[in-house]
């Protein structure tokens, strides 16, 4: 039953629409809204006056008869009009008729009460006409009810209290047809000047080589101009239905999102964001399964409450820029990787010329001196008896010279030796540094690591009648550290230490905390560093000792892989010297709550890492 009542419903309205519908040539929604209202009302007057017709027709005199007859045929006229281009004649007319229908009801029944009826062609017109027409009809409806009282007989004893309660009524109508015509010129006038801006607008945004878009606080794009489909191959309309996830590759999408994060905290603590705009570099997938790189910029949209609605982004395409800058940075790279092989092939051939000379050197005197040896055993076995002692004496002291001369020898070739492989060791540990990229780093004890280191070097310390304090720091929190570098990094110190401390110094190796960072300082009263040199010293290569001598220079690289380890931990250090005083290297690492991301987790804490030698 319901869903016949609807399809009633439906028919009905279709009927009612099809018999008021204007004209196609009416042009203008407020022309058409008044010619199909002209167009129901007329139809409407015209079935009243036609039912009244068939009904009252037996009944009343001929003259009413056809009185209803004349309205009846002017009301279907007057529809019929409205129907057509000339839909402006039925609304004059319609006033007309019921200002006729006035005169005539007045006619009838000439009195003051009956002149209220003019109040109905009056408010026709007010409807109906613009200012102008409702000033006429007024006017015209007045001069009615002047002549009325002129020229027909009858009952006007109160006519002045009627004609300033019509007095006032037109006024009202005057007024209130004047504030609506103001109104809706200027609401025509702003309609049409945001039109004008929104053509514009979006004919910048429709033009535009870059993509401007449009998403509401829920991540929902709400405009994105036709360049999208330039850019990723996708239309505005395939791009409206795609939600972030779809939009963005899986490392561009957390960045949208804390965008959109931020802009709902920046609106929760009314932050003024007006004219703020973030600028981001992000990857975007294409239609064919490729990415593209884009720089976007993004500012919060304001509505007219100056409350957050969303945000505005403009997005342009930089792959060339990005494939210049890693184009550019590689051009950098091998500049910088040809400046330090030719950095290595200076420093290492030097450090690499001396011993080799030694050693080159070494065979030709070791031959020499096995020449005399050879030749003081050759005369000693062939001496004659009755030689005197003093030759055997100096055969003997050739022979003893000799042996000396290959002891010193064996030592020369030995230290060289020594000095070759550390060379070559701390250049594959600076080749290993620079090529790992993730180290195994586990919760570590400090005090324990470096204890095993001061350990480790306590005998050193003690051939030079050096004295090595350490200082731990109790109670102290586990550090994320990578115990095997870390170790060598922190031998590399205290071995720097004992080297250019002279005998009987001290070194003093301390723990402790400055706020969310654990120090670790190595003190010493060695020969200290100069200030022009404190600035280079973590670089590679870079000796303070400008003569290399071998007993005091090392390869360079010491200091360059204590940095470069210390770095991959977070931390930093930093140097303080005074020549002939001592130094004090500082080390400060993070008091980290969780892993890095980048971090390989080691299986177990244990373990220094600490070389054997």
């Amino acid at each position: 039953m319901t869903g016949r009542l609807d399809a009633i419903r439906q028919q009905g309205g279709r009927l009612v629409d099809w018999l008021t519908q204007p004209h196609a040539r009416v042009a203008g929604e407020q022309n058409r809204r008044t010619a199909r209202f002209v167009a129901c009302v007329t139809l409407a007057t015209a079935l009243i006056v036609l039912i009244l017709y068939l009904v009252l027709a037996p009944r009343v005199p001929h003259s009413t008869d056809r009185v209803l007859a004349i309205t009846m045929a002017l009301a279907f006229t007057l529809y019929g009009l409205s129907r057509t281009p000339y839909y402006a004649v039925s609304q004059h007319s319609l006033a007309g008729l019921v200002l006729l229908m006035g005169i005539l009801v007045t006619a009838f029944n000439p009195s003051s009460q009956t002149l209220v009826v003019l109040v109905f062609p009056m408010y026709i017109s007010s409807v109906l006409h613009r200012f102008r027409s409702v000033v006429f009809w007024v006017t015209v409806c007045f001069i009615s009810a002047f002549l009325m009282e002129r020229f027909l007989p009858g009952q006007w004893d109160a006519n002045d209290w009627t004609i300033y309660y019509l007095i006032a009524l037109a006024a009202g109508f005057l007024v209130n047809k004047f504030l609506l015509t103001r109104s809706d010129s200027q609401l025509a006038q702003r309609t049409r000047q945001l039109a004008d801006s929104e053509a514009r607008y979006r004919m910048l945004a429709d033009n535009a080589q870059d993509v401007i878009w449009t998403i509401d606080l829920n991540g929902h794009f709400t405009y994105i101009s036709p360049a999208v489909e330039a850019l990723r191959g996708y239309t505005p309309q395939e791009v409206m239905r795609q939600s972030l996830a779809d939009a963005f590759t899986a490392g561009s999408l957390e960045t949208i999102q804390r965008e959109l994060r931020q802009v709902k905290q920046q609106q929760s603590e009314h932050a003024d964001l007006k004219g703020k705009h973030n600028r981001l570099e992000i990857e975007q997938p294409r239609k064919d399964g490729s990415t593209v790189w884009t720089e976007l910029i993004t500012s919060p949209m304001l509505d007219q409450y100056q409350d957050i609605s969303g945000l505005l982004g403009v997005t342009r395409d930089i792959t060339d820029r990005r494939t210049a800058e890693q184009r550019a940075l590689e051009v950098a790279v091998e500049q910088k990787k040809r400046q330090l092989l030719e950095e290595f092939i200076g420093h290492a051939s030097h450090d690499f010329k001396t011993p080799l000379s030694v050693l080159k050197l070494q065979p030709y005197l070791q031959t020499r001196q096995l020449g005399i040896l050879t030749d003081s055993l050759r005369k000693l076995r062939a001496a004659p008896p009755g030689v005197e002692p003093a030759s055997y004496m100096t055969w003997l002291a050739g022979a003893d010279g000799a042996l000396t001369a290959l002891g010193k020898s064996v030592d020369n070739l030995d230290q060289n030796t020594l000095r070759l492989e550390r060379l070559v060791n701390s250049l594959l540990e600076m080749t290993m540094l620079d090529q790992k990229t993730q180290f195994s780093f586990a919760w570590c004890d400090v005090n324990s690591i470096v204890g095993d280191v001061v350990n480790y070097c306590q005998p050193l310390a003690e051939n030079k009648s050096i004295v090595l304090r350490f200082v731990p720091m109790p109670d102290l929190p586990k550090v994320i550290l990578a115990p095997g570098e870390f170790s060598r990094a922190m031998q590399c110190l205290l071995d720097n230490a004992v080297m250019y401390t002279p005998d009987a110094g001290r070194i003093t190796v301390q723990i402790g905390q400055q706020g969310t960072f654990v120090s670790i300082e190595i003190s010493d009263t060695g020969i200290g560093i100069p200030a022009n040199d404190q600035p280079y010293i973590f670089d590679r290569f870079y000796r303070v000792d400008k003569a290399r001598r071998m007993n005091t220079g090392g390869s360079g690289l010491g200091l360059a892989i204590v940095r470069r380890v210390i770095e991959a931990h977070g931390g930093t250090i930093c140097v303080t010297s005074e020549v002939d005083k001592g130094s004090t290297f500082c080390v400060l690492l993070p008091l980290l709550t969780r892993m890095p991301n980048d971090a390989v987790d080691a299986e177990s804490e244990t373990g220094s890492g600490i070389p054997v030698k």
